[in-house]
This record gives structure tokens, sequence and C-alpha cells, in this order.
């Protein structure tokens, strides 16, 4: 029993160090994507802002490049951020609703999703990787508060971002909502990543 733990510890391990190659190569075509839109001046002007905690409009606009560099969608409802020249370019697409539940049934009819339970927070909100560990007791005894340490006894931590993570009254909300919007049946208690 020990044995396997250990190799599924080793898989999780490989598994992860795979993930981090891939995101590197992916933020590498980010990066050159960046280029092609930002000229030099403009990338060092809102790295300055940033840095200095000015406007986050360019760190979003970023954020829809890197969406469209990986493959995904950004969405927004912001009408002056869609419409940026660097955005546009990303092809975010504009929610046509401030309700989150609306939001969920638009996404999920504009490309035909469904709600698969055993994927439920299965990503890091974080930094989106699927890379979720389990932790002993041992370890997640000084990365949580001892109030949730007392009442969860599953943490898990991301192995591309190291943030921690348990299923809480949060996460049965977010997966009650998504279950619901979606027609599918309520969720467990005690669901856990996977």
């Amino acid at each position: 029993q020990q044995q396997a733990a250990q190799q599924e510890l080793k898989m999780q391990q490989q598994a992860a160090q795979q993930q981090q190659q891939q995101e590197c190569q992916e933020q590498h075509v980010i990066e050159e994507q960046q280029a092609q839109v930002y000229s030099p001046q403009q990338q060092q002007k809102w790295r300055q802002r940033h840095q200095l905690g000015g406007s986050s409009v360019p760190q979003v606009a970023l954020q829809a490049i890197q969406a469209a560099a990986t493959g995904r969608v950004f969405l927004t409802r912001d009408t002056r951020l869609a419409s940026r020249r660097d955005c546009v370019a990303a092809a975010p697409y504009l929610l046509s609703t401030d309700d989150p539940a609306q939001q969920l049934r638009e996404v999920s009819r504009q490309w035909g999703l469904t709600f698969d339970a055993s994927r439920a927070m299965s990503r890091c909100s974080n930094c989106n990787a699927a890379q979720f560990m389990l932790l002993s007791r041992e370890e997640a005894a000084t990365m949580v508060p001892p109030k949730v340490f007392q009442i969860v006894d599953e943490f898990y931590k991301c192995g591309a971002c190291s943030k921690t993570f348990w299923m809480g009254p949060k996460s049965y909300s977010a997966v009650n909502l998504l279950e619901g919007v979606l027609g599918q049946q309520e969720p467990q208690q005690g669901q856990s990543p996977p």
C-alpha cells in the first residue's frame, strides 16, 4: 500500500514536471504574441504602470492575449476592453448580462458545454493548472487556518503555483450553481478534486 502511494506520488510529480514544461512553452508563445501586438515602448510603459499599481487594463489585455494563445476564450462584460486594439486580436467574448447564472447559460449555449461532475473543481483558480496533489494532514496543518484544519479532512495543493485548496461552502456553492444552471444532479457532500 505504501509502495503504491509512493508510486502514485512519483507519477503525480512527473505529470507536474511535464505540465510545467508545457506551460513554459505556452509562455514563450504568449511572449511572442505580445511582442507582435505591443511596441517595446508600450510594453515598458505598461510594465511600469503595473508595478507602480497603476491602471490594470494593460494587465487585463495581456490576459486576453494569453487566453487566445493557449486556446481559451477571454470572457468580459467590459465593452471598452473588448474593443481595445490589442484585445480585438484575441477575440474576446462579450457577455450580454451581469448575472453569473445567466452568463453560465449563455456560455454553455454558445459553446455547447455540459457539466461533468467528475471534472468539477479540477483546475486551480489561481493559475488554471490541472495539477492537484493530495496533501498529508501533516503538510496541510501548516498551510491552512486552524479552524479549517479541524473541520476538513482532505487538502490539495496545486503543483504549478503551490496554492492550497479544500472543499468547503464556497466550493459546494460553485458546484451547486453549475449543476443548477446546467440542469444536473445535486453534488454529493465530500466530493473532492480529482
